[in-house]
């Protein structure tokens, strides 16, 4: 009796079978390296996308007969931003589905990182400046041509919105690629009553409808945090200019800021 109770069962004795399938895949550099692939596969498509664009405005500004229609001219160029500003942030949020939001925001981080030294090697050597401006130039407002471009502060503005939640920060972003460009192209086609800083009525009202339905069609978010995240960015995007700092950093960060704190604090 005292054999079969102290004798350890078969069951016991036998360790549970093994199964390789069940070992965890190996990680570290290897899905490391992944990742950084994938976002300077991401950044390099960005950066095409700009010389292209570029480009094509200066081929359109040259075209025979281009000349005899300046306005019309400057209309195409603004569009031609526009697209290539949405493109930028829809390729950001694409992003977000596949790099984590920490190494994503670290990455944003360095990217930005050499945007300011691009920056300031262009304004202590002409020849980094020519090459700058033969890239670039025909995409840049007048004062960026001796300032931080917008680029800077739209790669800022995305890394910042990644310290909220995932949600949050993918909506902020969308609203800053599709909200603001959509606030431009309305208010410089419809015009009508101006509010503040020249900004329209017909592109702001624009704005605040297109953040609305991407929060509420496209992100799944509720009527009310629909119509916060809306809000936050259509203020961002009318004060930016009255405030001085740049709508690519403000409007991100206002709207992450904004209903992150009405999910946390208000809304539940």
């Amino acid at each position: 009796p005292c054999q079969s109770r102290c004798s350890p069962s078969p069951m016991m004795m036998t360790d549970p079978p093994r199964s390789r399938s069940a070992s965890p895949a190996p990680k570290g550099l290897s899905s490391g390296w992944g990742l950084i692939g994938i976002f300077a596969l991401s950044a390099v498509l960005i950066v095409l996308l700009q010389i292209l664009t570029a480009r094509y405005a200066i081929r359109q500004r040259t075209a025979p007969g281009s000349g005899n229609n300046s306005k019309q001219d400057r209309s195409d160029l603004h569009l031609q931003r526009r697209i290539q500003h949405a493109a930028t942030g829809l390729v950001f949020v694409a992003i977000s589905y596949i790099i984590p939001p920490f190494p994503a925001a670290l990455m944003l981080l360095v990217a930005d990182a050499a945007l300011f030294a691009l920056h300031r090697a262009r304004l202590r050597s002409e020849a980094a400046q020519g090459i700058y401006m033969k890239l670039f130039g025909a995409l840049l407002r007048p004062h960026e041509r001796t300032s931080l471009p917008g680029a800077f502060y739209f790669v800022l503005g995305t890394a910042a919105s990644l310290a909220f939640p995932i949600k949050v920060a993918r909506l902020s972003v969308l609203c800053l690629s599709l909200g603001d460009p959509v606030a431009a192209v309305v208010g410089t086609t419809i015009g009508g009553p101006k509010l503040v800083m020249d900004k329209s009525f017909s592109g702001t009202s624009a704005c605040l409808a297109v953040c609305f339905v991407l929060g509420f069609g496209v992100m799944g978010f509720n009527a009310t945090e629909s119509a916060i995240a809306a809000l936050c960015a259509t203020l961002a995007e009318l004060c930016s200019s009255g405030i001085g700092i740049d709508d690519n950093l403000l409007i991100p960060i206002t709207t992450s800021v904004g209903l992150h704190f009405y999910r946390v604090v208000i809304g539940t």
